[in-house]
């Protein structure tokens, strides 16, 4: 790079030289009244001058862009590092408050459930258990099914985002992926959902949700209902169903036993 750079001055200065001979012969053999050698000797000096000067410029000139390009270059890569450790701080922030809703959702559902109203008036009940269950995940329907013990039936007693129009048949134990749910104990995640199940709504439209879980309410000896619900992404009911499933059974027998 040192090499490259006195090649260029060399060039430049041997330029400026020639430059400075040919004007001054042009002057000399072109002029009708041949000025005197110190003219000459004047006249080069104060060319070569400003040659030099013009040469000095454009060094100075240079040396500044380059100097400027490396600032650039480096300020450049700081702004980077900085960017780079906003979005590192972004996500550890995002992360952290994940963390803390998913660990606070048991205690706002409990807090939720604490105000839901009896359940004697059956239907408002269910809608309020989905509503609630609605703020703290994101599900964009639900059906709160409800078992009868002298029809053996589980019928909808509460929904969530469907359309009043749209009927939904009561369904025997045993019967189907709800029956499984309750028979089992276990929350059952369905990725593979029917073209003709019920439509979502979200900010951007109507489109068909990507999850259902089914999710059994009561214990496998002793059902009390089925919720079902859905949504456009993967949700955590597994990691929290046993505490929800828990307040919402609670609610549901000690009201059931007082009336008893």
């Amino acid at each position: 790079m040192k090499n490259m750079k006195v090649t260029n001055i060399v060039k430049a200065i041997v330029f400026s030289i020639t430059t400075v001979v040919l004007l001054s012969l042009g002057i000399y053999f072109f002029m009708s009244v041949y000025p005197s050698a110190v003219f000459f000797m004047v006249y080069i000096v104060a060319l070569s001058g400003i040659l030099l000067l013009h040469l000095y410029t454009e060094m100075q000139i240079r040396k500044l862009n380059e100097t400027l390009e490396k600032y650039y270059e480096e300020n450049t890569g700081l702004r980077n590092k900085i960017e780079e450790l906003k979005k590192n701080i972004e996500e550890k922030n995002r992360k952290s408050t994940e963390e803390k809703q998913e660990t606070d959702i048991p205690a706002e559902l409990a807090r939720s459930f604490a105000g839901l109203p009896s359940f004697d008036d059956k239907k408002n009940f269910c809608n309020n258990v989905l509503n609630s269950i609605a703020t703290q995940f994101e599900i964009v329907t639900g059906l709160f099914f409800v078992y009868d013990k002298q029809s053996e039936n589980f019928s909808v007693e509460g929904n969530y985002g469907i359309m009043k129009d749209e009927e939904v048949e009561p369904f025997s134990p045993g019967e189907g992926l709800h029956g499984t749910a309750v028979d089992e104990g276990e929350v059952i995640t369905l990725e593979d959902v029917p073209e003709e199940y019920f439509s979502g709504y979200s900010g951007l439209g109507e489109a068909k949700p990507a999850f259902i879980y089914i999710l059994p309410v009561g214990q496998k000896d002793d059902p009390v209902g089925v919720i079902e619900v859905a949504s456009f992404r993967k949700l955590e009911f597994k990691r929290y169903w046993n505490d929800i499933n828990k307040m919402i059974t609670e609610r549901i027998l000690t009201e059931v036993s007082k009336d008893r």
